[in-house]
């Protein structure tokens, strides 16, 4: 005995519904990746070693140029900003949607070290996409205090 499924045409996945689906999935993950991309905030490789007299930091900024990297000193702690935006465009040749947006892509960094450091003496390079901090090493002179009984 035959069932009435087997008698019911087959559905193609190509139905007008189906297309409608898939055009609006295309564009929220088209448009998510580009809102993420817009709010996009990462990190960067950063080094920290020491010589005799020097502490060395080197953080590795590729494809950034001097101008959108800033450096601050808080006390023990040197912080490094990179900021980038750039405008796009958005395009879709095969949907007939154009949208311009803003790119924005901003990274912190702060670097803690066991002395106050000085401004003054130090020292910072950018080439070939390493930032390159020096800065001597601060002895406070030690001071012991007495207990009291």
């Amino acid at each position: 005995m035959s069932s009435n499924k087997d008698k019911l045409p087959k559905q193609s996945d190509e139905t007008p519904f189906n297309d409608i689906m898939k055009n609006l999935d295309s564009f929220f993950n088209e448009s998510v990746k580009n809102f993420n991309s817009l709010f996009n905030q990462s990190t960067f490789d950063v080094d920290v070693y020491e010589t005799k007299s020097n502490v060395i930091i080197e953080a590795k900024l590729p494809g950034y140029k001097r101008d959108q990297i800033k450096l601050e000193i808080i006390g023990n702690q040197i912080k490094i900003y990179v900021e980038n935006t750039k405008l796009e465009e958005f395009r879709n040749d095969q949907r007939k949607y154009r949208s311009n947006g803003r790119s924005f892509q901003s990274m912190e960094r702060s670097i803690p070290l066991s002395f106050t450091i000085s401004e003054k003496d130090t020292r910072a390079s950018y080439k070939n996409g390493i930032l390159k901090i020096t800065t001597p090493k601060m002895h406070a002179d030690r001071r012991f205090i007495d207990i009291e009984d």
